[in-house]
């Protein structure tokens, strides 16, 4: 249980805003010590990217695999997260699945943690849930958040965090709903077949 908090059923109104979660809902979870009402959102990040041109990758290391310089034509499925992050771990199932579709169409997959996670470690936790998409460290930030230049670029101020790039290198989705990522990431590579 997390410090703050005190055992206890606590009704937490969830509201999703796409996906398909879309709605609201009640979740059963601890919550922080003089917090009376809580309300989770599943919104955008800081500042909304959508529509417009993709962050450059400031990738420090890329883990088991060789980097990846170019995105430009290239659908890309960008996800931040981190190994102390157990939602982002989970998610990783999925995200290979979509992974080994996608290659075949040009798509990319990639897996961006924080700058200061330990590489050997970060690969451990990546391979244990069968991950083979490219993986990187990013570089250094200076911010309060501090997980590095990338995340900030992106606003990435929680985890686990989706971002989806079409060919022509914008934003087009941007989010914490791996499947609705994963539906517009799949949208894009379909309308690039035709």
């Amino acid at each position: 249980m997390p410090p703050g908090c005190k055992p206890g059923i606590y009704t937490v109104r969830a509201v999703f805003h796409s996906g398909p979660l879309a709605g609201d809902m009640t979740l059963v979870m601890p919550v922080p010590i003089g917090v009376p009402e809580v309300e989770v959102r599943d919104t955008p990040a800081v500042s909304s990217l959508v529509g417009k041109a993709a962050p450059a990758i400031h990738a420090s290391r890329w883990l088991g695999c060789s980097p990846i310089h170019e995105l430009r034509g290239k659908i890309v499925l960008l996800t931040f997260w981190a190994t102390s992050c157990a939602p982002c771990l989970a998610e990783f199932p999925q995200t290979e699945s979509f992974y080994r579709q996608a290659r075949q169409s040009g798509s990319l997959v990639i897996g961006l943690a924080p700058w200061n996670e330990d590489p050997v470690r970060t690969q451990r936790a990546a391979a244990a849930k069968g991950a083979t998409f490219p993986l990187a460290l990013d570089s250094a930030s200076v911010t309060a958040v501090g997980w590095g230049k990338t995340f900030d670029a992106y606003g990435t101020n929680s985890l686990p965090r989706h971002i989806v790039i079409d060919r022509q290198g914008l934003v087009r989705y941007q989010g914490s709903m791996l499947a609705e990522a994963i539906r517009v990431a799949g949208s894009l590579a379909g309308r690039g077949r035709k």
